[in-house]
């Protein structure tokens, strides 16, 4: 009821008058916590709002995908160019010139998993410009996995690597996430049968329900609830396995200050730091040797 419906279309057309030189822009639902005593009410999107959201974004996508038809040169001898900063765009028979606009505009992971929609094909993220912004992360992160998965399968078939026989982990994750990471994890346990993968999704009881991303999760919001599943009798395995994404950049402490530390003491359980990559999800579950090492993950130039 404020930047949606014809407002997002004014935004978006808005913007456009500075293409080539503003290169993209995503458009997130806003998070709403719980802390709004005295703020203008905002009302949540739906499933539906969500949908007509997509079909805006896609609609301006093809308008300005026709408009800048002329921005196209046709593929000839030596271009593009064998340089890296000059990716190629697997579109038809042409090549984008460097410095020109693609897609655009870009709607965030959030309005497909709302809508209950499949997650555009990755060519439609550009180069994945929108990562940061949640625009593209879970395709990228099937993507990689999907290769990590095979490759590591012809690796322990050759007898290059070793899985255990058996290897129980619960994995820590968001509630808008879990979907992907379950039906990826199926997908390594089919792979490796003695690997048992225990999503965990956390509710985000410190910011309130409605903020769903993992980035956002307390380390007391996962203790609480993991020691829940203590005390019903589940048990959680032999390792838990936490996305880096929970801590602050370059240290072991989460959004409330408690560190990687308090979680081992609370849970009795040793704490992998997982890294944002496919390749990283996978070995963690297989218990290889932990490679993460911080790094931006910036992936166009």
């Amino acid at each position: 009821g404020w930047n949606d419906g014809e407002e997002l279309d004014r935004t978006i057309r808005d913007l456009t008058a500075y293409l080539p030189e503003m290169q993209s822009v995503s458009v997130v639902p806003v998070g709403l916590s719980r802390y709004r005593e005295g703020l203008e009410p905002l009302e949540p999107f739906t499933a539906e709002d969500a949908g007509k959201v997509i079909d805006q974004i896609e609609k301006w996508q093809q308008v300005i995908w026709d408009r800048l038809a002329a921005s196209y040169v046709p593929v000839e001898d030596g271009y593009p160019s064998e340089d890296e900063s000059c990716p190629s765009y697997p579109y038809g028979e042409a090549e984008l010139m460097r410095g020109a606009p693609r897609h655009f505009i870009h709607a965030s992971d959030e309005w497909y998993i709302l809508a209950g929609r499949e997650l555009p094909p990755e060519e439609s993220y550009d180069g994945y410009i929108q990562y940061e912004n949640g625009v593209g992360m879970l395709r990228l992160l099937i993507s990689e996995t999907e290769k990590a998965l095979a490759h590591y399968r012809r690796e322990a078939a050759a007898g290059r690597i070793h899985v255990p026989e058996k290897r129980v982990v619960t994995d820590i994750c968001g509630l808008l996430a879990a979907p992907y990471i379950e039906r990826l994890s199926r997908k390594i346990t089919e792979a490796f049968p003695g690997t048992e993968i225990r999503v965990s999704p956390i509710r985000n009881d410190f910011f309130g329900e409605r903020i769903t991303v993992t980035g956002l999760l307390t380390c007391r919001d996962i203790i609480s609830q993991l020691k829940e599943r203590q005390e019903r009798g589940e048990e959680l395995g032999e390792e838990l396995l936490l996305p880096v994404t929970v801590l602050r950049r370059g240290e072991e402490v989460f959004l409330d200050d408690l560190t990687t530390e308090d979680l081992v003491r609370a849970v009795g359980l040793p704490v992998r730091i997982v890294g944002g990559s496919g390749d990283d999800f996978v070995r963690a579950q297989l218990g290889l040797s932990n490679e993460y090492r911080e790094k931006d993950r910036q992936y166009y130039e």
